[in-house]
């Protein structure tokens, strides 16, 4: 056998005795971000004209609301922050004008008197406001005033102007209540109370301007300040319906205070 042909049966000998290579390895399987479906635009159907929701209004004095306004740092500034500016904006609305002719009218509960202890109260009974129950609390002459008020009132006097305060507290409680402004140190010349349930206070408004049974003079009055919408001339919760321009004066004679425990917007549909 030549040399050339031993060399080939060698190798034909080492090929046959080495083992083959091993399969190769299954491809990895996609991340599951890259198996995921693609997702509808929209899972779940969206109604061209969805129906109003008309869902249990919570009740009167809710916990969080008589939390955020007994214990909030936010409450308190807004109050100072407000009454701050009403102070300054009264200044100019004021000058020019001769002292003892003008007034500011101003609502009493929530607006100069903090009445959230009676909230307080009420709400771990499960109670929430009765004519009792307000009655007895009125009669305690105990809510503080709130911040900044009393220091408004006195800069209103400062000025020349007197204090009106138009309230929905039934006449009879009209002593009691005026007791307790004065404890307060909230320097007012006249409250009007409500008389035999009359809850508009756009009459009363009218007494302070022309002096009707208020035991002063007509007054020019120069600012309204509430808590409630319905504190200020002529409006209730229809203005949202109504043009932008129905709510000018605000900003400027009129000043809005927070008060998310009761009023008015009580009545409004939750949607």
């Amino acid at each position: 056998m030549t040399g050339r042909a031993s060399l080939l049966l060698l190798l034909a000998a080492a090929s046959a005795c080495t083992p083959p290579p091993p399969p190769a390895p299954a491809p990895a399987p996609a991340p599951a971000e890259q198996r995921r479906e693609p997702r509808p635009p929209h899972p779940v159907p969206i109604p061209e004209n969805p129906p109003r929701l008309q869902a249990p209004i919570p009740p009167t004095g809710a916990v969080g609301a008589i939390h955020w306004w007994r214990n909030s740092a936010e409450r308190t500034a807004l109050f100072v922050q407000t009454y701050r500016w009403a102070g300054e904006r009264l200044r100019q609305l004021a000058a020019g004008e001769r002292r003892g002719t003008w007034a500011v009218v101003m609502d009493a509960d929530e607006t100069v008197l903090d009445n959230s202890t009676y909230q307080f109260r009420r709400n771990p009974q499960g109670q929430g406001y009765s004519s009792e129950s307000w009655a007895a609390w009125v009669n305690e002459e105990a809510a503080p005033a709130t911040p900044g008020a009393a220091e408004f009132t006195r800069l209103v006097h400062e000025l020349g102007g007197r204090v009106a305060i138009v309230t929905n507290r039934d006449d009879d409680v009209c002593p009691q209540t005026r007791d307790n402004l004065r404890r307060v140190a909230i320097a007012f010349d006249v409250v009007l109370c409500r008389v035999q349930g009359q809850s508009d206070k756009n009459p009363r408004f009218g007494q302070v301007r022309t002096g009707t049974g208020t035991s002063l003079p007509p007054l020019k009055v120069l600012m309204w300040v509430g808590d409630n919408i319905q504190d200020f001339p002529g409006l209730s919760q229809a203005v949202l319906t109504q043009p932008p321009s129905a709510l000018a004066e605000f900003g400027r004679s009129w000043v809005l205070l927070p008060n998310p425990m009761y009023g008015s917007w009580e009545s409004s549909p939750f949607q």
